[in-house]
């Protein structure tokens, strides 16, 4: 019997560190695509300085919206774009300060 799930990025996902030093203590918030996608935020040795994670649920661009203490990060939104379904995909780091 063929799998009706055509692309299986539900058992990946794409993480990166997100650097906010210099902004001061806060809560960094992320949207992928609308809030359509799964994601994840969590501090990591420090209130400044962050992991962030999505599961992409299919191939294609997607919009990675980022807000600290309710607000717009420069240079937000980002677009990533997922092509492969055989392998993670990992980014280096954002800096938000």
């Amino acid at each position: 019997m063929a799998s009706n799930n055509k692309f299986p990025l539900k058992l990946y996902f794409l993480k990166f560190a997100v650097d906010g030093r210099g902004a001061g203590f806060g809560n960094l918030e992320m949207s992928v695509n609308g809030g359509r996608v799964t994601s994840h935020v969590s501090a990591r040795d420090s209130r400044e300085r962050f992991s962030a994670s999505f599961i992409p649920h299919e191939p294609g661009r997607h919009r990675v919206d980022l807000k600290f203490n309710g607000e717009k990060v420069h240079n937000s939104p980002w677009f990533v774009e997922v092509r492969t379904v055989n392998r993670p995909l990992e980014y280096e780091r954002i800096l938000i300060a």
